[in-house]
């Protein structure tokens, strides 16, 4: 029987823009069709895995209107069984290719692609029925995931510059939502994390209006909570601000200025006036994924993701080192993946458990790690990011002394005590 310390929930965020009919390559429709191929639908199968191994995981991921749209239109489930099978053309290519030239190591990932995309649209067809939208409503009907909505078009709301806009952007959101989820959501991703607090804007000398916080648009909206970048809890700087590095636009060790700190904690949500509750982004597992220098993404053995053949695309070689020119890179090494995904997880998860553990003896209560990420960093961008994500998801969801939850069911059995004013 569990007795945890602390809890912990990944909030993934999915979003790509609106492609349709707008180009294929190098940007437009195939961004969307990549997604599906490389993120979404391998993120079902380790989903769909946990749940039949009866492993108690929870998570949050965010769908975006505008994604949610694209992945349920017809059209772009055509258009998507061909691009898999132009991959599977293009793998065929390759292993005569390099079948021909001797280079059999380059043949064996050839036919390691081919079999990986057929697995994929044979999942596409048969296990979900050309529907990823309804295998994620499943999955959420069923416990295992917290489905949240964003705005309708993934508008930065603070400079918006009417405040209808920004309702519409809120309500149109959710009622997207409830058109391919069937219910209402319990939380939303603000666009970009960004938060706008109440304002007073001076018309005159003498006059002025008020435009209200972006939370009292969410609570009209029967909304329980968002999420923010931790620097709007805690202080210090922007997560995004920080200088990037890496294939995964990762971050360098940033400089904080800790004189900008706060006595608040990304380890509790707050509520704010109008009763909804802000999580904050915990930095240090943030910065274990995200950063190209640090992050686990940038490990040697990994696949290098912008170095591709220049017949078919498709990409043969390893990180190496991130010093290294691309054309140093050495080529991909199947074998040495495995142990280094299962280091990675169980760094993550003794990284959580410690989180956990410092707060419980500063604070003398349990708190809650809130480590959100894009879901296209994970298979798209770092290729073995999925089945990182399978490992950590089966070993905190069995650590006894972490609670995987949601975000709704934290603030269920641990309601904020405090408020607390978000700046913009």
């Amino acid at each position: 029987m569990k007795n945890p310390l602390g809890n912990f929930c990944f909030v993934l965020h999915s979003h790509l823009p609106y492609v349709k009919k707008a180009g294929v390559w190098p940007f437009g429709e195939e961004w969307l069709l990549e997604g599906m191929l490389e993120t979404y639908l391998p993120l079902l199968d380790i989903l769909y895995q946990l749940r039949d191994e009866k492993i108690p995981y929870k998570i949050v991921i965010g769908i975006t209107p505008i994604l949610a749209e694209q992945l349920a239109d017809d059209y772009f489930k055509k258009k998507f069984e061909e691009f898999v099978s132009g991959k599977i053309r293009h793998a065929d290519f390759d292993i005569e290719k390099f079948t021909n030239r001797h280079q059999y190591d380059y043949r064996q990932l050839a036919e390691f692609y081919k079999k990986l995309y057929e697995k994929i649209l044979d999942d596409f067809r048969n296990r979900y029925n050309r529907n990823i939208i309804a295998a994620f409503r499943k999955l959420q009907d069923e416990g295992f995931v917290e489905i949240i909505t964003s705005a309708a078009t993934h508008g930065y709301l603070p400079l918006l510059s009417r405040d209808s806009s920004v309702y519409a952007q809120i309500k149109i959101g959710i009622d997207i939502y409830e058109k391919h989820f069937g219910k209402k959501p319990k939380g939303i991703w603000l666009p970009e994390c960004a938060y706008r607090p109440e304002k007073f804007v001076q018309i005159t000398k003498n006059e002025s209006y008020r435009r209200p916080p972006i939370d009292e648009f969410l609570a009209s909206e029967g909304l329980d909570y968002f999420i923010v970048d931790g620097h709007a809890i805690s202080g210090g700087e922007a997560f995004a601000g920080w200088e990037r590095n890496g294939a995964y636009g990762g971050i360098k060790t940033p400089h904080v200025d800790y004189s900008k700190k706060t006595s608040k904690t990304t380890m509790l949500p707050y509520l704010t006036k109008s009763g909804v509750a802000a999580f904050g982004r915990n930095f240090e597992t943030g910065l274990q994924v995200w950063s190209g220098e640090h992050g686990y993404p940038a490990d040697g053995n990994y696949r290098e993701f912008h170095k591709k053949d220049c017949d078919t695309g498709l990409q043969y070689w390893k990180v190496t080192s991130t010093k290294i020119d691309l054309g140093l890179k050495e080529i991909y090494n199947l074998k040495n993946v495995p142990a280094r995904i299962n280091d990675n997880a169980d760094h993550f998860n003794w990284l959580v458990e410690k989180i956990n553990n410092v707060f419980y003896k500063q604070a003398g209560v349990g708190g809650i790690v809130v480590a959100p990420y894009d879901t296209e960093l994970f298979g798209h961008w770092w290729f073995e990011g999925i089945e990182w994500l399978r490992q950590v998801l089966l070993k905190i969801s069995t650590n006894p002394n972490i609670e995987m939850t949601t975000l709704s069911e934290y603030l269920k059995n641990h309601p904020p005590k405090y408020v607390a004013e978000i700046p913009e």
